[in-house]
């Protein structure tokens, strides 16, 4: 993952999402944005039609997770 644009997302979710319930992916993409979600104990959800994409999200994903 880009670390400037891990660090960006981190900033947007932290400060200005940080009362939100859910953060949305309407493209999920390579993951970066549910995967800071998920460090920052957010809930999330997010879509994907590009079956590359969603496997790249799911290994970016799991990697968070163990």
């Amino acid at each position: 993952m880009n670390l400037t644009l891990l660090v960006l997302i981190i900033c947007i979710i932290a400060h200005f999402l940080r009362n939100w319930l859910r953060i949305l992916g309407l493209f999920f993409g390579g993951g970066t944005t549910v995967v800071v979600a998920k460090r920052l104990g957010k809930k999330f959800m997010g879509f994907e039609i590009e079956s590359k994409f969603v496997n790249l999200s799911d290994q970016h994903l799991l990697s968070t997770i163990n």
